[in-house]
This record gives structure tokens, sequence and C-alpha cells, in this order.
């Protein structure tokens, strides 16, 4: 059985296994940084106000790299950008883990922060063209695919504080598995002729055309990321100083978020 596009439907689910996983590794990368934020806070002798400080350096990144993602991932395609933004998303959180210092932390953070800028224009551009070639909604399965992997990755960060090995060898081996999967996946991404082949033409932008519904739709996105945030940031520093449970429940209260 084949699409409109002649794709063999066996393909097409390789592709979506691919891009699927793409989704999936970010996932747990982020969630191994998070679990194991209390760690770092420890190592460096941080406070909670410079903690707080520190953290910002994540969405500065985004911020930084939010101009650029676009024009990257138009110039030299998604499925080239998807495997650089990962491999170095990966890298970064390898970067934190050999941090000795605060100055040091910030840019890893910042560097976090722009590659997952970039990687999630290249993930859900590719998510893009694999749901018109198969025709019907199933971006929410990929963005699943995130949270399962933050899941993931809360409980492998547990497990490795569980065992009291340190967080430079937890974050080298998310990193070596990462790339693993990132290459294997390369291959069954959907490649830019094809996607071309499918892309329709598109009104252009214009902030006149925009419903004023989606400012709203905006407003209720900056409130759940808020909340999204101070779960992934603060539960486990949270459980760790305050409600000071068993060391080996200090990220329930991330992976119960998650």
């Amino acid at each position: 059985m084949n699409n409109s596009m002649g794709i063999n439907v066996g393909n097409l689910r390789n592709k979506r296994i691919a891009v699927g996983a793409c989704y999936f590794v970010p996932g747990v990368v982020f969630a191994s940084w998070a679990s194991r934020i209390p760690d770092v806070k420890e190592l460096l002798h941080l406070s909670n106000g410079q903690l707080g400080s520190v953290l910002f350096a994540i969405p500065i990144g985004q911020l930084l790299m939010m101009a650029f993602s676009g024009i990257l991932v138009s110039r030299f395609g998604s499925k080239k950008m998807l495997m650089l933004s990962e491999f170095l998303y990966a890298a970064s959180l390898f970067a934190i883990g050999l941090c000795d210092n605060v100055l040091r932390l910030i840019m890893a953070l910042v560097a976090l922060g722009m590659m997952a800028n970039l990687m999630n224009i290249a993930t859900n551009t590719q998510a893009c063209y694999l749901e018109k070639l198969y025709g019907r909604n199933i971006m929410s399965s990929f963005h699943g695919m995130w949270s399962l992997g933050g899941f993931a990755g809360g409980i492998i960060g547990a497990l490795f504080a569980g065992t009291l090995l340190s967080v430079s060898v937890h974050f080298t081996s998310v990193l070596v598995a990462s790339v693993i999967i990132v290459a294997l996946c390369f291959r069954n991404l959907v490649s830019e002729s094809l996607a071309e082949a499918e892309d329709e033409d598109v009104p252009k932008f214009s902030f006149r055309s925009v419903d004023p519904t989606l400012i709203l739709l905006g407003v209720m996105g900056f409130g759940g990321m808020f909340c999204e945030g101070t779960v992934y940031d603060w539960s486990s520093v949270y459980f760790l100083t305050v409600v000071k449970p068993d060391a080996a429940f200090i990220r329930a209260g991330y992976i119960a978020g998650m």
C-alpha cells in the first residue's frame, strides 16, 4: 500500500520512528540536566538566588538563536540542521557536566538554549513534512515522544544519582547514547526534495491577518510554559531542601510532573 507520493507504507513508518526518536532524545537530554540540577547546585555551592540567575541562561540562548534558526533550516534543510542541533544539544549537556565554575556553566547553558531553539524548528519542520506525507494529524504523537523522553530521562537521572555516579559520568553516557540513536535515524528522516514535492502555496505572513485569538493562545502558552519551567527547574531543588525525602525520591517531583 502506497500514499499519494508512491512511498511505501513501511518506509513511512520508518520515517515516523526516526522523527519520533529525534523528539525522544532531546527529552532525555533535557531531563538529564533537570534531574541533576540539585547536584550541580551543590557542586558549585550556589544559593537559590544564584541558581535562579544561572537558569536564566537557557532562555537567553533560545532568544539569541531565534532570529537565525528559521534561516538556517530554510537554507541548509531541516534534516541536516536536525542532526547538527541534536549532536550539539547533547554535547552541551556533556559540557555542563565538566563545568567547575559558574561562568562556564552559564556558557554551557546558553549553548544548550541555542541548540534547543534550532532543534525545535528543525524537528517540527520534519514533523510537518511527515504529517503531509501521512495526510492526517500526527503531530501530537511526536510531542508526546518528547514528554516520554523527559519521563525516561528523569528516571535515568534518579538512577544515576542513586548510584552516586558523578554528573559528568551521567551526562557522558547520555551523550554517547544520543549520538548513536540520532546517527541511526539520519537516513530515515524526510529529505528536502521529497518535502518540496508536497509543499503547498502559503499566503505571505502579515500582522494584519493575525487572528486576535492567537494572542490569547499565546498568553495561555506562556502560562503553561511558566508552570512547566517551574517544575523542570525547581522541583528537585524543592524536594532536596524543603520536602527532604529519602535520597531515592528527590527526583520524584520532576518525574511526576513529566
